[in-house]
């Protein structure tokens, strides 16, 4: 794990805290984190900016942290890791931060709190308009319109956020 990890000790302080809340193993975690990892990875390319490998590796591991939570239906312990990544990118928060936008914004639809999950997905909207990568834009686009039918903006649902 330390390998996986490299190193880094947030990002084992927060492994080693998912484990014992959970209970699952070294092995099943290390497959969840490579599994989310290499997606976060291929997704991120160049986007954590100049920051060095360990802090680009803690806000990676903070979120698939968060992801694996999220999983595990896990949602009030997902929600206080999201917010953990928005604190360590801080201010001007960098594109990367989306995931975490996106994830609290998930939760929060599920929890039918919809002006928190609509303030989340705009979030993550934007910032995913500043990666180089957009994957992820027409799925956090489809949400975002599943959340307009909730909040009964049937005019909304039929047109797109993006520009």
């Amino acid at each position: 794990m330390v390998i996986a990890l490299d190193g880094f000790p947030l990002a084992l302080d927060q492994a080693g805290a998912y484990i014992e809340e959970t209970g699952c193993s070294f092995g099943d975690y290390l497959r969840l984190y490579e599994q989310h990892r290499t997606r976060l990875l291929v997704r991120w390319g160049k986007q954590a900016g100049n920051y060095p490998n360990s802090v680009a590796t803690t806000f990676m591991a903070t979120t698939c942290l968060g992801m694996l939570q999220e999983v595990d239906n896990q949602l009030s312990l997902a929600t206080q890791t999201y917010r953990r990544v928005l604190q360590l990118v801080g201010e001007s928060p960098l594109p990367i931060a989306y995931e975490a936008h996106f994830g609290l914004a998930r939760i929060y639809y599920e929890w039918n709190n919809l002006d928190e999950a609509s303030q989340h997905g705009q979030q993550s909207i934007q910032l995913m308009r500043q990666m180089e990568n957009t994957d992820r834009f027409v799925t956090c686009e489809v949400f975002l319109a599943r959340l307009k039918l909730a909040l009964g903006d049937v005019a909304g649902f039929f047109s797109p956020t993006s520009k």
